[in-house]
């Protein structure tokens, strides 16, 4: 499902991307069972996605190229930022500037973001009532850089560098 894009914001991801990106997924079979969706949604300030149960949600792109983020949350991505080769300035603050152009930014919502998302998919069907997510941030964050070290050299092949 993708949804039109929010004011402010345009879809870098199609759904061939996300088909794409699914089919590197050795497990997809057992990773998808109990997931009735990934939407792409009209984008969120502040937000890159979510995850519903049953519901992987991945949201349009900030129509600008620069994105304004803070330190922190700059630090946790690094990983990914860096194999994408985004340029991050410091502002002070604690305050980040960082550049993306769409190769970056799609690299951006497949690798962090839909993998992030997945990971809460994983730890909820992993639990034994798959009823919520019990280890939360800090497995879904460990999960997509894994997943991304692991997929790395097979995302170059089908997306480029």
């Amino acid at each position: 499902m993708r949804d039109r894009p929010a004011p402010g914001f345009r879809h870098v991801l199609r759904k061939r991307d996300v088909t794409a990106f699914l089919d590197l997924l050795e497990d997809w079979e057992e990773l998808g069972e109990g997931l009735e969706g990934i939407r792409l949604a009209g984008g969120e300030p502040d937000c890159f996605g979510w995850y519903e149960p049953g519901l992987v949600v991945v949201g349009a792109w900030p129509r600008t190229r620069t994105i304004l983020l803070d330190e922190a949350w700059v630090e946790e991505s690094r990983p990914v930022l860096e194999r994408l080769e985004v340029p991050i300035e410091g502002l002070g603050g604690g305050r980040r500037r960082l550049t993306f152009d769409d190769r970056a930014a799609r690299g951006f919502l497949l690798l962090d973001v839909l993998l992030h998302e997945l990971g809460h998919h994983h730890d909820r069907m992993h639990t034994r009532s798959q009823y919520e997510c019990s280890r939360g941030e800090p497995y879904a964050m460990d999960y997509a850089e894994r997943r991304t070290e692991e997929l790395w050299e097979r995302y170059l092949a089908t997306f480029g560098a």
